[in-house]
C-alpha cells in the first residue's frame, strides 16, 4: 500500500519545502545583528578632561554608497557638560574627521553648545553580489585644543550598535598608523587625541534567506509555465485563455516581487542577470506560444464547432437554424 498518492507528491514536496524554509528562518534568520569589540561597545566612565563621540548609524545606502551616521560629543571634566543633546563646550577645541560628506570639522567656542552632527562615510564594496554583498567604511578622528597644541586630549569612542534592518554590522577599533588591534597602539592613540574605526556590513541571514524564497517563487514559476506550454503543445491539453491569464499574471507579478527585495538593490544585479531577466523572457516567448496555439484552434466557434471554419458539414449534420 502506498503512503502517498503519484497525484499528492508536488503537494508534499512542496509542503517539506516550506517547513524546512520556516524552520531556517526562525533558527537563524534575524533581520538585523551588530557586533562590535571591545573598545567601542560600552559606555565609558570619562577622565577629569576627554572626550567621547558617540557613534549612531542611521542607514546604509547602497546605492549611494554611504554609510549615514550621527556623531554626538560627550564632553566632560574641564572639557565642558553633557547635555541630552550634546556638550555644553567650556573649553576651546577642535574635532576633525575624514568623513565623506557633511561637516567634517567643528570648532565650537567656549559657552557653545556643539549637539549631534550627520556624517556620511564611504562604503567600499560591490552590491552586484547581492545577497551576498559586503562592506567597508572607515572613519578617522581627532580633538585637539585649539588654545595649545601640547594639551592632548583622550578620546573616547562609544558605538551605540544601532541595528539597521537587513543587515550584519561588525565594528572594531584599529591603531591609526599600524592598521592593526593592537590593545597597546589603541591605548596609545586614545591618549593622543586619535581614533580609528572600520564597520564590516553584509547582509543578515534573514535578508538572504528571504531573497532566497523569492528567487525560488520565480524559478518554479517559470518552470509550471514551461511545463504548462509543453502539455499545450503535445496535446494533452488544448490552448485557452485561463493558461494566457495565468502567464500574463505571473509576468505582471515578476515586477511586483522584485521590487520587494529586501534593501531595494539596483538594477542589473547578478540577481536579476541569473533569475529574473530570464524568468521574463521565458515567459514573454511562452505567451507568444500560447497566444499562436490559441489562435490556430479549430473550435473557435462554440455554436458551429469546426465546420463553421471548415465551410462544410459532413453527412448526416445539417447546419443550426
Amino acid at each position: 500500500m502506498k503512503l502517498i498518492r503519484k497525484q499528492d507528491l508536488p503537494v508534499v514536496v512542496a509542503s517539506g519545502l516550506l517547513l524546512a524554509y520556516l524552520a531556517a528562518l526562525f533558527v537563524a534568520g534575524s533581520s538585523s545583528d551588530y557586533k562590535t569589540d571591545e573598545y567601542l561597545g560600552t559606555d565609558f566612565e570619562q577622565t577629569q578632561t576627554s572626550a567621547t563621540l558617540n557613534l549612531d548609524i542611521v542607514a546604509v545606502n547602497i546605492n549611494d554608497n554611504t554609510l549615514d551616521l550621527v556623531v554626538t560629543p560627550e564632553l566632560a571634566g574641564e572639557l565642558g557638560t553633557s547635555i541630552a543633546t550634546g556638550s555644553y563646550v567650556e573649553r576651546p577645541i577642535s574635532f576633525v574627521f575624514d568623513a565623506y560628506s557633511e561637516q567634517t570639522r567643528w570648532s565650537p567656542n567656549p559657552g557653545e553648545i556643539q549637539g549631534a552632527m550627520p556624517m556620511s562615510l564611504r562604503l567600499a564594496g560591490d552590491v552586484d553580489n547581492y545577497p551576498f554583498d559586503a562592506y567597508e567604511a572607515l572613519l578617522f578622528a581627532w580633538v585637539q585644543d585649539t588654545e595649545s597644541d601640547t594639551n592632548a586630549i583622550p578620546l573616547l569612542i562609544n558605538d551605540k550598535q544601532e541595528e539597521v534592518a537587513g543587515f550584519s554590522i561588525s565594528s572594531s577599533q584599529q591603531a591609526f598608523l599600524s592598521s592593526d588591534t593592537n590593545p597597546e597602539s589603541i591605548e596609545a592613540d586614545r591618549a593622543s587625541g586619535v581614533a580609528s574605526l572600520e564597520w564590516s556590513i553584509t547582509r543578515s541571514l534573514g535578508a538572504i534567506l528571504i531573497v532566497i524564497l523569492m528567487g525560488a517563487l520565480i524559478v518554479i514559476g517559470a518552470a509550471v509555465s514551461v511545463l504548462i506550454t509543453i502539455s499545450i503543445l503535445r496535446g494533452k491539453r488544448p490552448p485557452s485563455i485561463n493558461s494566457l491569464s495565468w502567464l500574463a499574471a505571473f509576468l505582471f507579478a515578476l515586477f511586483s516581487v522584485r521590487s520587494q527585495l529586501p534593501g531595494s538593490p539596483p538594477s542589473g544585479i547578478l540577481f536579476d542577470v541569473i533569475v529574473f531577466y530570464p524568468a521574463v523572457l521565458i515567459l514573454v516567448l511562452l505567451i507568444a506560444v500560447n497566444v499562436a496555439s490559441w489562435v490556430a484552434r479549430d473550435d473557435w466557434d462554440m455554436e458551429n464547432p469546426i465546420f463553421a471554419v471548415r465551410g462544410k458539414f459532413p453527412d448526416g449534420v445539417h447546419e443550426k437554424r
